[in-house]
């Protein structure tokens, strides 16, 4: 599959495309991918534009920007109490520990966090959609 992917995105070494600079490359390079994306499963839902491969940090950061951004129903899902009381007082130093003894303390319970977060992440998409009533992708 990785072969056919090189092959296809770069007729100009595999194939019999001869392109004259780098910017005529980057060019079809480009409308190769967006072909691709086109072509490729459409989309569904209200998080239908966050890239998957995100970590689950940036994910979850995500999934909240944008219930905050289009202030989507997330009474019951989401404590935004909870998160402006967090937030007061909060700089980057505090973050990092707390973010660190969090990891650390799932690590002595056997929990991989990163699993954690992004299992709870999902559901709280879920939960949104569904009350948005909006198909989950």
């Amino acid at each position: 599959e990785i072969n056919d992917k090189l092959i296809r995105r770069h007729p100009h070494v595999f194939g019999d495309v001869n392109l004259p600079d780098t910017d005529a490359v980057l060019k079809q390079w480009d409308a190769i991918k967006a072909a691709e994306k086109k072509n490729g499963p459409a989309a569904e839902g209200l998080f239908k534009h966050l890239p998957p491969q995100l970590s689950a940090l940036l994910f979850a950061r995500e999934v909240f920007k944008q219930i905050a951004k289009k202030n989507l129903p997330a009474e019951g899902v989401v404590d935004r109490a909870a998160i402006a009381a967090a937030t007061r007082g909060l700089d980057e130093k505090t973050a990092g520990q707390k973010l660190f003894e969090l990891t650390a303390a799932c690590r002595e319970a056997g929990i991989d966090p990163e699993s954690a977060l992004r299992r709870h992440t999902r559901a709280v998409m879920d939960a949104v959609e569904q009350k948005s009533h909006v198909p989950t992708s």
